[in-house]
């Protein structure tokens, strides 16, 4: 059964339990993942802090060529709405079997639904927070927020902004909007892409009725032409 990433780092001796405690604060102030916190906090490094995540989650950490994103089809079956909220980043497609990454906690269920959605196999990996965040940037635009920015820079992933030097530590961030609850509810303005959206109109499309069942009454006789009488 998954354990908590806290608990498991304080019991293998690889974070102080004080250290622990001082990034989840941080983390109930700024919001994100936990493992951003301990990041920034500097608790431990990166490296090791993923082999304690695929632990956590008894999920496979994402390979190397996972933050690549250079598969261009498991970008166009994957909805990027569900991508950004979830925090899931798709990363290959081979036949129907769909790889991706996603933030710890990883949630299972959510996974089974998205999977029974795209009629697709899902294989997760977990990963940080911040290179999951950065990903989905990559592969369906937006921006990345300056908390998971600075993690970047640090990290040595992204340059520093010109004129400025790398941060020292990312300080606390305003508290992102709650999370989305677990399901595919969305803004009907902002539609789904490829197998989700053909789903949904499948799904919403009125059945027509044929010509001759127009043309008749609720009787089945043949209606009649209204016609307005003259002014």
């Amino acid at each position: 059964m998954p354990k908590e990433l806290a608990a498991l780092l304080v019991e293998e001796g690889a974070v102080p339990a004080d250290l622990v405690e001082r990034a989840v604060s941080r983390q109930r102030e700024a919001g994100g993942a936990l493992d951003t916190a301990l990041l920034e906090e500097r608790a431990i490094g990166e490296a090791e802090l993923v082999g304690y995540l695929a632990r956590a989650a008894e999920l496979p950490a994402a390979p190397e060529t996972a933050w690549s994103g250079n598969d261009a089809r498991a970008r166009r079956v994957f909805p990027s709405r569900v991508a950004e909220r979830h925090g899931l980043a798709p990363f290959a497609l081979e036949g129907r079997e769909l790889s991706l990454v996603a933030t710890y906690p990883v949630d299972v269920g959510l996974l089974d639904e998205i999977s029974f959605m795209l009629s697709l196999h899902l294989t997760a990996h977990v990963g940080p927070e911040w290179r999951v965040r950065e990903l989905i940037q990559r592969l369906y635009g937006g921006q990345l927020s300056p908390r998971l920015a600075a993690l970047a820079v640090a990290s040595g992933a992204a340059p520093p902004p010109a004129g400025a030097a790398a941060p020292e530590a990312a300080g606390p961030a305003p508290r992102p909007p709650p999370p989305a609850s677990a399901g595919f509810a969305r803004d009907e303005s902002e539609p789904l892409e490829p197998l989700a959206a053909a789903l949904a109109r499948e799904r919403a499309a009125p059945r027509p009725r044929s010509n001759r069942a127009a043309a008749l009454d609720a009787r089945g006789r043949p209606r009649r032409a209204r016609v307005r009488p003259p002014p």
